[in-house]
């Protein structure tokens, strides 16, 4: 890589990027976060109006600022809501990243470490996912490189210019995801362990004016915030973690991510080599504890870098047993951060060059394998909706009625056949899963298409369509019992016909003559 110009690198690494981040951009459907993320962002002067960013009936009618929604807008606008068109922001965004920690780490320590990093975000699949998808996940790691580069820019300089920099990219991280608080709140302790060491203290006023602004800048998203915190613990589906919770999330770190699963048979390889991975940094980090021979633009960078690879995911594990508020996806930052500890290790590590050849050999082949899962995986939560309501359409009659048994096969559904005669089933109020509140059906123009019971919906209707994940037939079946929804249909109805695509099924039932 050295023997590359910058020019040369640049131009390969960002091929590079597109080149991980563009299979199956347009043929793998949207799901439901996904679906969220184009109708509200397209829907957006009506969520602003009819108030579907604040809180209503104790269910969070989104619990993220409406920033990145905003960008969306804009960029929809401009290449169209298609699938292809809504994900190339987030692609954007990811190649951005891998250019923006190239630069940061090349600056921070030498151009052969900026390198090793750009790659191992390159061809990370837990990047390579939230850079494929409509969620603002690839905003939040942009943002959060660009703060911390930023940071240690002025930490360097001084400046008052590089300080009011540090408090608009500050500001634009807490506003890309709430979490996004964790990785100032890194930086806030780094620079407490440098001030007990006597560095930078010079700069407290500068440090503390910029910190301030920061605050300032994001205030007015502070009152919706301590709000949905204070509903996060009646309605809101993530769980408490547990120290499973952290093991998965070192594997995700390392070849995975948190909204769809490897092959079973590839879990073993890619935790072993995440572990193996994991000490090798330690023992590595171990062994040049004393070593000077770093070149570093600011002291103790690679602190910097342990602070924000490591406070995140603790702190929030922590908050968590409080407001559960762990959701991996949002530690991605501290993801990268990990990566660029990797490449400063592998860039000063002298291994012989059989393990080198095995260690990193065994790693790439399992990323690689990972992100042809990521390419090809069409199972829960994101089976192919696109066609199943192509069929439903070509099958439809009149009088004929859709019915999801929730939101997540609705909202997708919707997305791609707006015009389906179709309803679903809301959660039940202050249900862990009652997050779709009404003030945002409202603004997505779907109010009308949530029902209570399947009973209501079905009235009038002489054949239904019943939509359900497989998943949700197997919760109820262990515990002994039948769906409640799709056991009343059978009660009421006939069955005569069921499709299935991966985990999605789509049942008929045709009304019984009295």
């Amino acid at each position: 890589m050295m023997k590359l110009s910058a020019r040369q690198f640049g131009i390969g690494v960002v091929l590079l990027a597109l080149l991980a981040r563009l299979p199956g951009l347009n043929g793998r459907s949207l799901w439901y976060d996904e679906a969220f993320s184009i109708l509200y962002a397209r829907n957006l002067p009506a969520v602003i109006t009819q108030g579907a960013v604040s809180i209503e009936n104790g269910a969070a009618a989104d619990v993220h600022s409406l920033f990145y929604y905003g960008l969306l807008n804009g960029w929809m606008r401009l290449l169209g809501d298609t699938p292809i068109g809504a994900r190339s922001f987030s692609v954007f965004l990811g190649v951005l990243t891998v250019v923006l920690i190239w630069r940061w780490l090349s600056w921070l320590f030498a151009e052969e470490t900026g390198r090793m990093t750009a790659v191992l975000v390159a061809l990370s699949p837990f990047h390579v996912y939230y850079s494929q998808e409509t969620r603002m996940y690839a905003l939040l790691a942009t943002t959060a490189v660009a703060t911390a580069w930023l940071f240690t820019r002025a930490w360097a300089s001084g400046r008052w210019r590089d300080w009011l920099l540090v408090s608009v990219s500050g500001a634009l991280t807490l506003y890309a995801h709430n979490l996004g608080s964790m990785i100032i709140i890194s930086l806030v302790i780094w620079t407490g362990w440098q001030w007990l060491k006597g560095n930078g203290r010079m700069y407290w006023r500068k440090w503390l004016a910029a910190h301030i602004f920061m605050l300032l800048l994001f205030a007015p998203w502070l009152t919706v915030l301590f709000t949905q915190l204070g509903h996060i613990r009646q309605a809101y589906w993530i769980t408490r973690p547990d120290l499973t919770s952290l093991l998965q999330t070192i594997l995700i770190f390392h070849f995975g991510y948190d909204n769809q699963a490897l092959p079973v048979w590839l879990v073993p390889f890619a935790l072993f080599l995440s572990f193996l991975l994991l000490a090798f940094l330690l023992l590595a980090a171990w062994q040049a504890r004393r070593q000077s021979a770093r070149q570093e633009t600011i002291p103790d960078a690679v602190s910097l870098l342990v602070c924000l690879a490591i406070v995140p995911v603790g702190l929030t594990f922590l908050v968590s047993r409080f407001v559960p508020v762990y959701v991996v996806r949002a530690l991605l930052p501290s993801a990268l951060a990990y990566y660029a500890l990797l490449a400063v290790v592998l860039a000063a590590a002298k291994m012989p060059r059989g393990i080198r050849w095995l260690l990193w050999g065994g790693t790439a082949v399992v990323a690689l394998l990972s992100l042809f899962n990521h390419y090809t995986y069409q199972a829960f939560p994101r089976p192919p909706f696109a066609q199943a309501t192509a069929d439903l359409q070509a099958e439809l009659a009149t009088g004929d009625l859709v019915m999801h048994s929730n939101k997540l096969t609705f909202l997708p559904a919707q997305y791609y056949a707006p015009d389906l005669p179709q309803v679903f089933i809301v959660d039940p109020p202050g249900s862990g899963s009652d997050t779709l509140a009404e003030a945002t059906q409202r603004a997505l123009g779907i109010k009308a298409k949530a029902i209570e019971n399947v009973e209501t919906a079905v009235d009038s209707h002489s054949r239904v369509w019943f939509v359900i994940f497989q998943q949700a037939i197997e919760e109820f079946a262990e515990q002994g019992k039948p769906h409640p929804h799709l056991a009343w249909l059978r009660a009421h109805y006939t069955e005569t016909a069921v499709r299935q695509y991966n985990d999605l099924y789509i049942f008929q039932f045709i009304a019984n003559e009295n």
